[in-house]
């Protein structure tokens, strides 16, 4: 299931996938213009989410998240077993193997 694509963006210009995009690419004109409002601007929106895709912003982002799971799942390794333990380990690799 999972979100829609450029959700996260529409939702919260900061989103990793957008800084990896716009580090790779400060000259892009719709990344220059989130800065000059255009966030609300559905077709820099709908070109910058294009562009995003057509990167690896994505997948450097999905690496970076499972790098952070594995450290979490490792970390909790520390506690005793449970059940808030087992919960814990089960979301955070929901968070990673849901389909985006």
């Amino acid at each position: 299931m999972g979100k829609p694509i450029g959700y996260d963006i529409n939702e919260w210009p900061g989103h990793i996938t957008a800084i990896y995009y716009a580090e790779a690419n400060p000259k892009d004109e719709d990344i220059k213009s989130l800065s000059d409002g255009g966030l609300g601007n559905q077709d820099h929106m709908a070109r910058l989410v294009e562009s995003i895709r057509k990167t690896d912003a994505v997948k450097k982002a999905m690496n970076e998240a499972h790098q952070h799971v594995e450290l979490a799942l490792k970390t909790l390794k520390g506690f005793e077993p449970s059940l808030e333990r087992e919960a814990l380990e089960n979301l955070a690799k929901f968070i990673v193997d849901r389909n985006v």
